[in-house]
């Protein structure tokens, strides 16, 4: 279960919540979100959507939150929440092409 697992040495406190559903509706319908095989899309205690993908370089989760500037921070870990990289205050437009940009390409381990 989602909430058993924590994104970890991450603080929530720092993190505003906002409406998480808004954000998914969104971006089921860009297709480099569809190439990155998401699936089982999840509020993590209103302040993160998260999501796994199974991608041809990366296999692990999303974690998106607003930080206190109002931009959105990435995370991206493996299965169990250990995170592997991430992207600080990435602004809303730039956002698909921040986590495309490790999905497809940064990442190599």
């Amino acid at each position: 279960m989602l909430e058993d697992k924590k994104l970890q040495g991450v603080t929530l406190g720092e993190y505003k919540e906002f409406n998480i559903e808004d954000l998914k509706e969104q971006m089921k319908f860009v297709p480099e979100v569809q190439s990155w095989k998401t699936m089982h899309y999840a509020n993590y205690r209103n302040k993160f959507l998260t999501f796994t993908v199974r991608a041809r370089k990366f296999e692990g989760r999303v974690w998106i939150g607003i930080n206190g500037s109002d931009l959105f921070d990435t995370f991206f870990t493996d299965e169990a929440g250990v995170v592997k990289d991430q992207t600080p205050s990435i602004h809303y437009n730039d956002l698909i092409q921040e986590i495309n940009f490790f999905i497809e390409g940064r990442y190599t381990a």
